[in-house]
């Protein structure tokens, strides 16, 4: 799944984050910084040019299958005009290590699928053109795309890169379990879950847990999305959007004690299993039965009901808030966008722009929704019988799309060139927390003094102190 693949994070990343304009450069505007592996022109029977497009993503398995069959549906289309070559680099973080450097060299893409993650140092790096400005050469009209899913990629009042596969956090849950406990309303909070979780817990006659009320695995993502439900910024200078942040705030705001201390009491209580801080195992242990309820993507959605395969009925609801008075906020989107690098060859650049338009447009979207279980991002794509035909095959997914659209912009979550290093320090001092090795205040101190030190890092390395 996506998010697995997304935590796999090395040293190696947070090294080159920590200094990553400084060892890659900015590219000089309106210069070429494609090179060799990206858009070349040929001559056709005609005498016009054939733009060969290279674009790296990083999507696997029935993913991949999915965009292969769109993007073989966009090359017939152009046939003699446009080819576009998909080349898969790994999961996020290794793509976008291969990014900074094959920049560098002049050796890039023409087109690069990016993590969320990753927005902040592809606006700064300067090796990317604005997609907004194609848009409006072209007319396109930019409400197409939800609103809510362009907040994250918008900054300075301009769409940086096209979203393309997005996803919220979800609390999916077991009708049968929650129903033979006498639970009519699912819980909307996590106090509301410790609660009521006595009620959604069984032991065998040895006094062993076979059933929890919930699994949440251990990820930086559920931290920053709680920040978002409590109307709170994760960094300074407007959470990251306004000038690269200095400093975490989630410290000083509250927000991070907030969380940690439910999610520390989710465990001890044993609402949460000890083993349910890893994904691979809350996944498995929900789909057959041991868990009340899973916290995960929206992507996971078709995934999981195959895994399900009506054991149980599957229900899906809002994240949960820390409690009812700090659950006013909504949820931002994860996953990756499309990002134009800079050509000087106008032709090729408005080869890419129809790509990307391409992807976006009402029936790609649809398709790849039903494909993927990723949101439509053109609001189109709704009234398509591809997406109404698959919304009433899986109701579930109507939920996830109501509590995109219950969130406003304003949740639409932070920016730091250095995000990837920042989730690897929320986890491990989460993971020290739940595993006892130290207390929920030393945990809370010790994540915002290296998230400090490395944005420290970063922006002296940059000229941005």
């Amino acid at each position: 799944m996506e998010f697995a693949m997304r935590r796999k994070v090395t040293g190696l990343i947070s090294a080159l984050c920590a200094c990553a304009l400084l060892s890659t450069g900015c590219a000089t505007t309106g210069a070429t910084v494609s090179g060799k592996g990206a858009a070349a022109s040929t001559g056709t029977a005609a005498g016009q040019s054939k733009v060969n497009l290279v674009f790296w993503h990083s999507m696997g398995g029935n993913n991949a299958k999915a965009l292969q069959t769109m993007i073989n549906k966009f090359n017939s289309a152009h046939s003699g005009k446009i080819s576009v070559k998909a080349v898969f680099q790994g999961n996020y973080d290794d793509a976008l290590n291969k990014f900074k450097s094959a920049m560098v060299s002049k050796n890039g893409p023409d087109i690069m699928q990016s993590y969320e993650l990753g927005t902040r140092y592809m606006i700064d790096c300067g090796f990317n053109d604005t997609v907004q400005n194609y848009a409006e050469k072209d007319n396109w009209d930019l409400k197409q795309i939800d609103t809510n899913i362009a907040a994250y990629y918008t900054v300075d009042g301009k769409l940086h890169s096209m979203p393309f596969n997005s996803s919220t956090p979800i609390l999916y849950y077991n009708k049968d379990i929650l129903k033979k406990a006498g639970i009519a309303e699912v819980p909307k909070t996590f106090e509301d879950i410790i609660s009521l979780a006595p009620k959604l817990t069984k032991k065998d006659s040895a006094g062993k847990a076979t059933q929890n009320a919930l699994g949440m695995y251990v990820y930086g993502w559920f931290l920053d999305q709680s920040l978002n439900k409590m109307n709170l910024p994760s960094f300074d200078n407007g959470n990251g959007r306004e000038k690269a942040p200095t400093s975490a705030v989630f410290d000083s705001n509250g927000g991070g004690a907030a969380f940690l201390d439910v999610y520390h009491r989710l465990l001890k209580s044993g609402a949460m299993p000890a083993y349910a801080m890893k994904n691979e195992d809350a996944q498995s242990a929900f789909a057959n039965g041991k868990l009340a309820m899973y916290i995960d993507s929206t992507a996971g959605l078709t995934g999981m009901l195959k895994a399900i395969n009506g054991k149980f009925e599957l229900g899906t609801a809002y994240f949960p808030g820390i409690n009812s008075q700090k659950s006013t906020g909504g949820v931002s989107v994860g996953g990756a966008s499309l990002w134009m690098t800079k050509n000087s060859d106008e032709a090729v650049q408005k080869a890419k722009w129809e790509f990307i338009k391409f992807l976006v447009s009402p029936e790609e979207q649809a398709f790849w929704n039903t494909q993927t279980g990723y949101f439509p991002i053109n609001v189109n794509a709704y009234n398509e019988q591809t997406f109404k035909d698959n919304v009433k095959k899986y109701p579930q997914f109507q939920v996830a799309i109501d509590q995109l659209h219950d969130s406003s912009a304003k949740s639409c979550g932070g920016l730091c060139a250095v995000y990837t290093q920042v989730r690897k320090i929320e986890e491990t001092e989460m993971q020290k927390m739940l595993n006892e090795q130290e207390s929920e205040s030393d945990a809370l101190k010790n994540m915002t003094s290296q998230i400090n030190s490395a944005l420290k890092d970063y922006n002296d390395a940059n000229g941005q102190s």
